[in-house]
């Protein structure tokens, strides 16, 4: 799978690995799951009941729910785990400002430093972006690593003011 991700990257170099795993995904799910795509609140409820009782054993909650076990896991991750905790929509500033404290914390621990940047791809070698959703609490780790997303592309935005100000305790969006 690896090898054809970076295959197609490089045919389709304005595309990242994200948009890319997320197509083959979807792909993978459409041929597989047939009608039984669409997942409702009842789905997710079963979902999070058979991995309270199985733990992440994907396999064995696929076929108790009778759909592929990456498509069960990556459910889990991103919608199931949350539930209605989850948060939709604009992210308020007090979202953007612990997403922000978040990273800040996970990246002073790491080996990462200042000059490699602060692209999606780059933060995503030194932090778990599902980690960083369980420390915020009501947004997935979709959701947190597409607003850095957001934030590198606004030319407005400056990374290393906002992590120098986490450093002096002066954070401000």
């Amino acid at each position: 799978m690896f090898e054809l991700v970076g295959e197609i990257l490089e045919n389709l170099p304005e595309r990242d690995r994200t948009s890319v795993n997320r197509r083959l995904v979807s792909l993978y799910s459409e041929r597989h799951a047939g009608s039984n795509n669409v997942w409702t609140t009842d789905d997710d409820k079963k979902l999070k009941k058979l991995v309270a009782q199985y733990g992440q054993k994907w396999t064995l909650i696929a076929k108790a729910m009778g759909r592929p076990p990456g498509i069960i896991r990556l459910r889990y991750k991103d919608y199931a785990s949350i539930g209605e905790k989850r948060s939709l929509g604009k992210w308020e500033e007090a979202e953007e400002q612990e997403l922000l404290k978040i990273v800040h914390s996970f990246l002073r621990e790491s080996e990462w430093e200042a000059e490699e940047g602060f692209d999606v791809d780059v933060m995503s070698k030194y932090l778990d972006w599902g980690f960083v959703s369980g420390m915020m609490g009501t947004r997935n780790r979709l959701q947190c690593r597409d607003k850095w997303k957001v934030w590198n592309r606004m030319e407005d935005f400056d990374f290393g003011a906002k992590m120098d100000e986490l450093e002096a305790g002066t954070a401000q969006l």
